[in-house]
């Protein structure tokens, strides 16, 4: 059964949606520009057996209210390691589309330490 809660940096709210099983590695889902975390549904589907997925709602999409101004890529890159810090998500498979993966990108390459595969 998946549930929904809010992840706040500052002004910023992240909407993570979890499912899955607590064994297995973590993976983290980053939608693209004009998404959500629906957009992810059907991988969520078929990743639930094998881990815990973490479908987000960036700050302006889906659920995530809308920020002040826009996130730059450095912005988001470094909100991203710090909900993956804040939630406890040790070495998680980082999952992005289109704008997603720029922003998952930017996460690996500011913070290796964190991920553990793209």
């Amino acid at each position: 059964m998946a549930t929904n809660r809010e992840f706040r940096s500052g002004q910023h709210v992240v909407v993570i949606r979890e499912s899955g099983v607590a064994s297995g590695p973590d993976y983290v889902l980053v939608h693209g520009l004009g998404m959500a975390h629906e957009y992810w549904q059907a991988l969520a589907e078929v990743l639930e057996p094998t881990g815990t997925v973490y479908a987000l709602d960036l700050p302006g999409f889906g659920d995530a209210p809308e920020p002040r101004r826009p996130l730059s890529m450095v912005e988001s890159g470094e909100l991203l390691a710090a909900l993956l810090t804040a939630e406890g998500i040790h070495h998680p498979v980082l999952i992005g589309h289109s704008t997603g993966a720029q922003v998952v990108a930017e996460t690996a390459a500011r913070h290796p330490e964190l991920v553990d595969r793209l």
